[in-house]
């Protein structure tokens, strides 16, 4: 009976996704939305019951990765609505894990753009982690593959092997213009966006000390374009900057892109002081 109602709780609420799971959290004067059976348990085993309005703002505008919060029990997806509260209807759900961008929060409820559209989901269910944390979530590439490259020293796999010792060089126009790598995942992901470890960057000769002159005698790619499953494409530009021993570049889209490829055309290059119609990238990461 108490199902659409409205109230203000203090102690604790004990509820379930089934019968045999029941589950307890500690409330301190939490509003609380009763919600009708439907929603308290579904196909993808995610569950919403209650509401807040304590909402942390510091994560607008940026790209997170979401994950079920420890009052929400575990599920492996996440319910996305058409408006800030449960008698909006689901469009969609979305695997815990994924990137999204976090646009608004409000009285409990944070919208979402998830690639494909955009939608609500309810802060007392979902978390996220901040943008370094998408970052550092590198996606498994199944398969690497290039336009012709330097030698059997230098293939495309040299890129995504998780060594700076070794390098895929791409040979090209000047500064390696022409030069392409492609990255096939398993199956579709959502893409936040790309780590691109520019030049040749060994720690000196034959992987010893740090050393800008391998890093200097390459090209390095400069202009660029990112061309996806789908063929829509994003272009941008690198620094060229050789820090610590490697000239790290991190571009975060807009919003993540579902494709199970990344294709980068090198546009032009900063140009190798010794070798001109080469580019090299010792290591890059899609996220």
């Amino acid at each position: 009976q108490y199902y659409g109602k409205h109230m203000t709780v203090t102690g604790t609420l004990t509820f379930a996704t089934e019968p045999e799971h029941r589950k307890t959290v500690l409330l301190e004067d939490c509003d609380v939305t009763i919600t009708s059976s439907d929603d308290q348990y579904n196909d993808s085993q995610s569950s919403e019951q209650t509401t807040r309005s304590d909402d942390s703002n510091d994560q607008v505008g940026k790209i997170v990765r979401v994950h079920l919060n420890e009052a929400a029990g575990s599920g492996a997806y996440l319910n996305i609505r058409s408006g800030p509260g449960y008698e909006y209807g689901v469009v969609t759900k979305i695997k815990t894990g994924s990137s999204v961008t976090l646009l608004d929060q409000q009285n409990g409820w944070s919208y979402v753009d998830y690639g494909r559209g955009k939608g609500w989901c309810s802060t007392i269910v979902a978390g996220f982690q901040n943008d370094l944390s998408v970052v550092n979530n590198t996606i498994y590439v199944s398969t690497v593959s290039s336009s012709q490259g330097y030698n059997s020293d230098h293939e495309a796999t040299a890129a995504v092997d998780g060594s700076l010792v070794t390098c895929w060089t791409g040979e090209g126009g000047t500064g390696g213009e022409g030069s392409w790598i492609r990255l096939d995942f398993d199956g579709e992901e959502a893409v936040s966006g790309i780590k691109l470890m520019n030049g040749n960057c060994v720690d000196g000769p034959s992987g010893s000390t740090k050393h800008s002159r391998p890093y200097r005698n390459n090209g390095r790619v400069k202009e660029f374009t990112l061309q996806f499953s789908d063929g829509s494409q994003l272009s941008y530009t690198a620094k060229d900057v050789y820090e610590n021993g490697y000239g790290a570049n991190i571009f975060i889209f807009d919003h993540p892109i579902f494709t199970d490829s990344v294709t980068l055309y090198v546009d032009s290059g900063y140009v190798g002081e010794m070798y001109g119609s080469n580019v090299c990238i010792s290591e890059i990461d899609a996220f």
